[in-house]
């Protein structure tokens, strides 16, 4: 289906922690939510909030999202990284 340009609106938004700040002892399966963002960074039509990490979207609609991250840990560690949709790590 194509959406005509006009009907298509822009919402972002951010939750983040900078310069390594942030260490976090990892869980087991199906892992452990990430606590320790420090700060809402920009947004639009969505309403960020670091203190309960977590980003709102303000209304109802289909939505691109995306993660960033950089992670150390030994050289077997195996890290997944998910992100929730209305607080279910579901992938679907």
């Amino acid at each position: 289906m194509r959406i005509p340009q006009k009907q298509i609106t822009s919402a972002y938004g951010s939750i983040y922690v900078t310069g390594g700040a942030a260490s976090q002892t990892p869980g087991v399966s199906p892992g452990v939510k990430i606590t320790q963002f420090a700060a809402n960074g920009l947004s639009n039509g969505t309403t960020p909030d670091h203190v309960n990490d977590q980003i709102t979207a303000n209304s109802a609609g289909v939505y691109f999202t995306s993660l960033s991250a950089c992670v150390s840990g030994t050289a077997t560690a195996d890290v997944t990284l998910r992100l929730y949709k209305n607080g279910s790590g579901d992938s679907s």
